[in-house]
């Protein structure tokens, strides 16, 4: 059985590239959630106040 010239690069790439990339992912879905909580928030405070709800 023969491995691809590729495949050792390609595989030191994504043990190398994972780790990374991760961690950005997970900083940007973190940060839009919390964006998207604070909006949620806003409008649901904006509109109590405008309606004079409780």
């Amino acid at each position: 059985m023969s491995v691809p010239v590729g495949y050792p690069a390609a595989l030191a790439t994504v043990v190398v590239g994972v780790p990374i990339a991760y961690p950005v992912a997970w900083t940007r879905t973190i940060a839009f959630t919390w964006k998207w909580a604070q909006t949620i928030r806003f409008r649901a405070a904006t509109d109590a106040h405008t309606w004079g709800s409780p």
